[in-house]
């Protein structure tokens, strides 16, 4: 009898089967007591000052010293580029960060000349003659492409641009920036964004000389303006007594705005689409020659200092 009651044990551990000791009643578990800690205090709304951005600054105001050397651009992002013959150069923070590449010097006679910037994927490029594209990575400046098969010839009319997620430049030929970083040579022509060549139509009145590229004409009731935003023309002051216009000023504009900077160096200022023009003091700046913007700012460059102001959001 004991050796079967030992067998039956054993088959019964083995197969997992419970043994017959009494459970312990519920009643008898141990219990605790829990902690509810301090009293919950309802969360009030969120400061959204500590998050906002700094708020938008309408003044005008001093930005940086006038490049020593070169013309401006301002990229789509609102960056400030200066480049030149041979040179090419960033604003960041307050000073001029100009490209040094030693392999963009070919010689005396075939130094590049640098005519557009575009901002990309947070960097800045800039194209000039014989496709040569440098590229400023919020760092260091670095040669990212070069095509010295082209010769010396000259492009006065370079651009680079955002085409549709990919970047695109239009110099002696057409180049292609790949998704890997490497451009590769194509014709103007095989480009998908073409290059737009801003024409103006002629007055419907009776007017002096006008070519389809000209932006200021002399008419019999005055002046005009072309304003390419609104697509017509605006009356500029009579006799220009503060400076007059060549016939392609540099302008910005857009769409509360229109600044014009005239042949003596004075800004000019409308927010009527013309009905009346006001001069923009600048700090003491006699002479403005460049009036430009993007990324919700305008710059305004005089001899010696470059202005800044944002386009602020109407309240």
């Amino acid at each position: 009898m004991r050796t079967a009651a030992r067998i039956a044990l054993a088959a019964s551990l083995a197969w997992g089967c419970e043994t017959t000791q009494p459970a312990t009643p519920p009643s008898a578990a141990p219990t605790a007591m829990l902690d509810a800690g301090p009293p919950m205090v309802p969360l009030g709304p969120r400061d959204e000052s500590k998050y906002a951005p700094p708020p938008c600054d309408p003044e005008w105001r001093p930005f940086m010293s006038t490049p020593p050397l070169g013309a401006l651009v301002a990229t789509s992002d609102g960056r400030l580029v200066a480049l030149a013959w041979g040179y090419a150069a960033v604003a960041v923070e307050g000073e001029w960060v100009e490209a040094s590449v030693p392999e963009i010097e070919l010689g005396r006679d075939r130094r590049v000349v640098f005519q557009d910037a575009a901002s990309f994927d947070g960097d800045v490029y800039v194209v000039g003659t014989r496709l040569t594209v440098l590229r400023w990575d919020g760092v260091a400046w670095s040669l990212e492409h070069q095509d010295v098969s082209l010769g010396p010839r000259r492009f006065l009319y370079g651009s680079i641009r955002d085409c549709e997620g990919q970047l695109e430049a239009r110099v002696e030929v057409g180049g292609v920036r790949g998704p890997d970083g490497a451009w590769r040579r194509v014709s103007r022509e095989a480009l998908r964004c073409p290059q737009e060549v801003p024409r103006t139509p002629r007055p419907d009145e009776r007017c002096g000389r006008h070519t389809p590229w000209d932006r200021v004409v002399r008419c019999a009731a005055g002046w005009r303006l072309w304003s390419a935003a609104r697509e017509r023309w605006l009356a500029l002051p009579d006799g220009f007594a503060e400076g007059r216009l060549h016939a392609r000023p540099s302008v910005y504009e857009d769409e509360t705005h229109v600044y014009v900077a005239t042949d003596e160096g004075v800004l000019l200022e409308t927010t009527d689409d013309g009905a009346s023009w006001d001069r923009v003091p600048l700090g003491g700046e006699s002479r403005v020659s460049v009036v430009l913007g993007g990324g919700g700012r305008i710059y305004a460059a005089g001899a010696e200092t470059v202005f800044v102001r944002e386009v602020c959001a109407p309240r």
